[in-house]
């Protein structure tokens, strides 16, 4: 549904601004208030963003044959 895929356009907008300019963050901070202000907009927000990394760990997952927690978890360990 449109409601649906709404939070996930907007996060793929925001890693767009952050792939466009990863240290820009003002950039990125600057699509985020595009996707919507409050809570709500929040909400909306984490949720893309999460239902994006998710789908994305999944796609790893079948390239890589590595189950997602192994994928998490390597990259935990070779992140600050």
């Amino acid at each position: 549904s449109l409601h649906d895929a709404l939070p996930i356009c907007c996060a793929v907008d925001v890693m767009r601004a952050w792939t466009d300019s990863p240290d820009d963050i003002d950039h990125v901070l600057n699509r985020l208030e595009d996707c919507g202000d409050g809570p709500a907009g929040n909400r909306n927000v984490l949720r893309g963003l999460v239902t994006l990394c998710g789908s994305m760990l999944l796609d790893l997952e079948e390239l890589t044959r590595a189950p997602v927690a192994e994928i998490l978890q390597d990259h935990a360990r070779r992140r600050p």
